[in-house]
């Protein structure tokens, strides 16, 4: 399923973000570009040819990521890779599911579960 930037822009509230690397990311999406807010980001530049131009969102992460497990248990990345208030781009052809947050997913609560 192919995502598309505009399906997300206006979203509000936190959501949860799973990407196709099965990391979990929960976090407010903020809005960018200049028919949005104007967000500064460092200028790279890269001298590669893209078969596609991807699409990114911006996310204002409100947990830590976690990551899905081959046993299908979920645990918090450690050492940290991003922590809570990072604002991390994401892409949109990464990702294989959106949806809202229920609260930060820790090590406890996955603990509690098995």
């Amino acid at each position: 399923m192919k995502f598309r930037k505009e399906d997300f822009v206006n979203c509000v509230g936190s959501v949860t973000i799973v990407t196709d690397n099965r990391i979990i990311f929960q976090g407010q999406i903020k809005r960018f570009e200049d028919r949005y807010c104007k967000q500064e980001w460092p200028t790279v530049e890269v001298n590669a040819q893209l078969e596609s131009n991807p699409e990114f969102i911006v996310l204002s992460l409100s947990c830590e990521p976690a990551l899905i497990r081959d046993n299908a248990t979920i645990q918090t990345i450690d050492p940290d890779l991003f922590r809570e208030g990072d604002i991390v781009r994401i892409n949109l052809d990464e990702i294989s599911a959106i949806g809202p947050s229920n609260g930060c997913i820790d090590d406890a609560e996955v603990a509690e579960g098995e």
